[in-house]
């Protein structure tokens, strides 16, 4: 996305230096495209990006078993059309349709990278959003869909700060007036893999999940973009998924997730 002002800012960040996991690019060809969605191939993670009508991780594998009925990282927001849609290295990025209602312009990245010493996949997504209008609050919405797992949450940066979700309570809700962390892992015993997803601390709003006890899924809702943005500039938050082995999950999602917070905001053009 070009033209605008860039607007970026971090209010969070750790200090523990014990993180010594570097990200790894992938292999080139990692992404397929197709007509509305694209294939990724990042053993031992495979899926299936939809670009549109809807905009999400669906089809997973993890070392060659299906995760079925998962629907991850859906972005949310009213531009449907996908205009543009390429793959450039280890990134998939895509443009959507202008609203004229809003007239909001609307890009996404789907950014993939390996952590070789975890054994562990990140799939972050990058979501830029640039309004005509002098003043507006463009919030942007990403709904995940985790099947056949148990349910783990932690505010704090530390292993010891999980708590397991009961399932006999259907709903919960997390804001950043409260903590401006919310790390959830998805633990799913029987394929022996666990999904990690947490909002850039910078960029978080607010959170609720339900257990969808019909279907054996849980449902996360989250709200990024809390502030208002002015005519021109361009405002980009941040997500990440990391897929990992079960063993040590909550350990390992920890140290991932401090990584996120203390890396730089990518470049993106």
């Amino acid at each position: 996305m070009s033209g605008g002002v860039f607007y970026w800012w971090s209010s969070y960040s750790t200090t523990d230096t014990s993180t010594t996991d570097t990200p790894m690019k992938l292999r080139s060809g990692i992404w397929q495209l197709k007509s509305d969605s694209a294939l990724l191939n990042a053993e031992p993670l495979r899926a299936v990006v939809a670009l549109e009508p809807t905009r999400e991780l669906s089809h997973v594998t993890w070392r060659g078993q299906p995760w079925e009925g998962a629907l991850l990282l859906q972005a949310k927001f009213a531009e449907r059309r996908c205009v543009e849609s390429y793959a450039r290295g280890n990134d998939l990025i895509a443009n959507f349709e202008a609203s004229d209602q809003a007239d909001l312009s609307r890009q996404i990245y789907w950014r993939v990278s390996q952590h070789a010493s975890r054994d562990a996949v990140a799939v972050e997504v990058i979501l830029s959003t640039r309004t005509g209008l002098l003043d507006s609050q463009p919030r942007v919405g990403v709904d995940t869909l985790a099947a056949g797992a148990a349910a783990y949450h932690s505010t704090t940066l530390s292993a010891s700060g999980f708590s397991r979700l009961p399932e006999r309570k259907s709903d919960y809700r997390w804001d950043s007036s409260a903590s401006n962390i919310s790390l959830l892992v998805f633990r799913h015993e029987a394929l022996g893999f666990s999904y990690a997803e947490m909002i850039h601390p910078s960029d978080f709003s607010c959170a609720a999940l339900s257990k969808l006890a019909n279907i054996d899924s849980w449902m996360v809702s989250s709200s990024l973009l809390p502030e208002r943005l002015e005519k021109g500039v361009i405002r980009r938050a941040r997500i990440c998924g990391w897929f990992m082995p079960a063993q040590n999950d909550l350990a390992t999602a920890v140290e991932l997730a401090r990584q996120f917070i203390d890396e730089p905001l990518p470049l993106t053009a």
